[in-house]
C-alpha cells in the first residue's frame, strides 16, 4: 500500500512526486516530475502494489489507471479532511454567525436585546465578504496545485500584486473605513438636546440656520430620523453593556469546531 503526492523542488516552479510506504511510514521513491507517464511507468515496475492513496489530481488518477489498473485507488485522508474543512468554512462564511459571549452570566434575554438587527445593507456586505473569501481560497488552491503567480493572475484576471496579497491572508482582514464628515458634525450635540426638549425637525432646521448651518434640510431630516429610530430601538445602558465582552465568531474557528471529533471538544466548544 503506497501513497503518492506531489512535492516542490522549488515551489511554484518545479515539482516532483513522492511515493511512501503506508504500512511502514517511510519514503519509497522520489520521481523527478509529476507527469502521468512518469508515474505510470514506475507503477508498472511494481505490480505487487495493491492500493494507492492519492489526492484529487487527474494526473495521478490517470497514471494509476494506465500503469496499474488492478490497484485500488483511494483518496488520502489529509485531502479529504482539507476539502471538508474548506467546504464547511465556505458555507459558514455565508451564514450570519452568532455573537461569542465571554461571560457565562450573560442572560439570554439581554443577549437578544443587544443583538444587532440584521439589515439589508449588512446582508449584502456579508455576501460580498463571502464571495471575496471564496476568491482568496481559489487563488491559494491554485498556488498550492503548482501554478505560478503569473499564471494565476492570468487565469483569474487579478493583478500579480493582488495574488501575492491573497496568498498571505489566513482570513479576511476587517477594514474600518473612516466616517465621512458632514456639515452636521458641529451641531450634533445641540440637535440631540433640541430633540430631548421636544423640538420638531423643521424647528431644529431653522434654529441651526441661525447658528450658521449651511447644509440641506433633507440631510438634517435623515439624521433626525436615524436618531429617533435609535432612540426607539435603544440598547441597554452603556454601563450594563460594559460588563460583557462581545465578538463576532470567526468562520474559520466555527468550521474547525464543526469538523473536529466530539471527544476533542471541551464543554465550552460544545456549547
Amino acid at each position: 500500500m503506497i501513497g503518492i503526492d506531489d512535492w516542490a523542488y522549488r515551489r511554484g516552479q518545479r515539482y516532483g512526486t513522492i511515493i511512501c510506504d503506508l504500512k511502514h511510514h517511510r519514503v519509497v521513491d522520489v520521481l523527478p516530475d509529476r507527469e502521468k507517464n512518469t508515474v505510470a511507468d514506475w507503477l508498472r515496475a511494481h505490480p505487487e502494489i495493491r492500493l494507492v492513496s492519492r489526492d484529487s489530481a487527474n494526473a495521478y488518477a490517470d497514471a494509476i489507471r494506465f500503469g496499474l489498473p488492478s490497484a485500488i485507488q483511494v483518496a488520502d485522508r489529509w485531502h479529504l479532511l482539507k476539502n471538508l474543512g474548506d467546504a464547511v468554512q465556505r458555507y459558514v462564511a455565508r451564514q450570519p454567525l452568532p455573537v461569542w459571549k465571554d461571560d457565562d452570566a450573560y442572560a439570554p434575554s439581554t443577549e437578544r436585546a443587544m443583538a444587532p438587527r440584521c439589515s439589508e445593507k449588512s446582508r449584502r456586505q456579508h455576501e460580498r465578504r463571502a464571495a471575496k473569501w471564496a476568491r482568496v481560497q481559489e487563488v491559494q488552491q491554485l498556488y498550492a496545485s503548482g501554478m505560478s503567480i503569473r499564471a494565476i493572475a492570468r487565469q483569474t484576471g487579478l493583478s500579480r500584486q493582488t495574488v501575492r496579497t491573497y496568498l498571505r491572508w489566513t482570513d479576511l482582514p476587517h477594514i474600518s473605513r473612516p466616517r465621512r464628515r458632514t456639515l452636521l458634525d458641529a451641531y450634533k450635540d445641540e440637535i440631540s438636546q433640541l430633540l430631548r426638549q421636544g423640538y420638531a425637525g423643521s424647528q431644529i432646521f431653522h434654529h441651526l440656520q441661525t447658528k450658521g448651518y449651511s447644509g440641506s434640510r433633507s440631510t438634517l431630516t435623515q439624521y433626525v430620523a436615524n436618531l429617533r429610530r435609535e432612540g426607539t430601538n435603544a440598547n441597554p445602558p452603556r454601563a450594563s453593556q460594559a460588563q460583557f465582552r462581545r465578538r463576532r465568531m470567526n468562520p474559520r474557528h466555527v468550521a474547525r469546531l464543526l469538523t473536529r471529533s466530539s471527544n476533542e471538544l471541551d464543554d465550552e466548544d460544545k456549547q
